[in-house]
């Protein structure tokens, strides 16, 4: 075992640009192996190599450490290498081949990855977790989109999810489903006092995009809320007492299914209990604009 340390201490001494002697030197071959660190495989590639020597592996300090989420400094002054895990992280390529372990067979995947210091929000693949992640998402040509989360300082795997197909601009497809149900409330009144949006079944949008769909209901010149029915109760927006009546309109989703480059969405608009209807919606990206195909009743109340 100290054979093995001095080795490595050698090679991370020579790495740091410590000039070597005649006498340092020893005879050893290349040595191609792969290693895995808490079942996760890692290859030595790159500026890094792997060399037996007298039947040992001799492996360098850097490449271990970053597997394990270590940071190496040397100070060659005193020729000492230190290791510390303090405020560490995996190297971002290093999260890349991790995410790519998850993937083996996808050709053609484009790979990205984004450090997120204190963990991700409730909704995605990793849930709430804590400590700093990296968020790795592939795509591959056909736009489907897979997630791998791993902790960033030991690389290990906490979620992995399939999302589905990457589509563009989503908020402007919710936004002509829910435009062509607040038009078609015109007869009742369109949309009264408020236009209040249901969250719920709009995960797919980003924070920035479900803005933008606010925005675009602001095109009724009334006010746009985010809010459920629930929460439009907690407000004291709903009579309680008069089939939950509210003096504005709720629009919600039931359900989008993707059909390749087509939505299939399940719509509804919220007046009362007693005046309410569900409507199925087609929508299909055409040269990267989504056009409205077709609209039906789906159910009233």
């Amino acid at each position: 075992m100290k054979r093995w340390l001095a080795g490595i201490t050698l090679m991370a001494a020579l790495s740091a640009g410590t000039a070597a002697s005649a006498a340092d030197s020893v005879q050893a071959v290349l040595f191609d192996a792969a290693y895995r660190f808490g079942g996760k495989l890692a290859q030595v590639g790159g500026e890094y190599v792997s060399l037996n020597y007298n039947g040992h592996a001799y492996v360098p300090i850097r490449f271990i450490a970053e597997q394990a989420g270590l940071k190496v400094e040397y100070d060659e002054s005193s020729r000492t290498v230190n290791v510390d895990r303090a405020g560490s992280y995996v190297a971002e390529a290093v999260a890349l081949e991790l995410a790519k372990l998850a993937v083996p067979d996808a050709e053609g995947v484009v790979w990205k990855a984004e450090l997120v210091e204190h963990g991700r929000k409730a909704g995605d693949a990793a849930g709430a977790v804590e400590g700093p992640v990296w968020i790795v998402t592939g795509t591959d040509p056909g736009g489907t989109r897979t997630e791998v989360v791993l902790h960033a300082q030991t690389g290990e795997q906490i979620a992995f999810k399939e999302l589905g197909v990457n589509l563009p601009n989503l908020d402007e497809a919710y936004g002509l489903v829910f435009a062509s149900l607040v038009d078609g409330n015109k007869e009742q009144g369109g949309p009264g006092a408020y236009i209040a949006v249901d969250p719920r079944g709009l995960e797919r949008l980003e924070d920035e995009q479900f803005t933008a769909l606010l925005g675009k209901l602001g095109e009724y010149q009334v006010p746009v809320l985010k809010a459920s029915l629930e929460e439009l109760k907690r407000q004291g927006r709903v009579n309680t007492e008069g089939n939950n009546a509210i003096e504005g309109v709720l629009l919600g989703l039931e359900q989008t299914k993707v059909e390749g480059s087509r939505l299939v969405v399940d719509a509804y608009l919220y007046k009362t209990a007693l005046g309410a209807e569900g409507r199925r919606f087609v929508l299909e990206l055409q040269a990267g604009v989504w056009k409205l195909v077709s609209e039906e009743a789906g159910w009233t109340a």
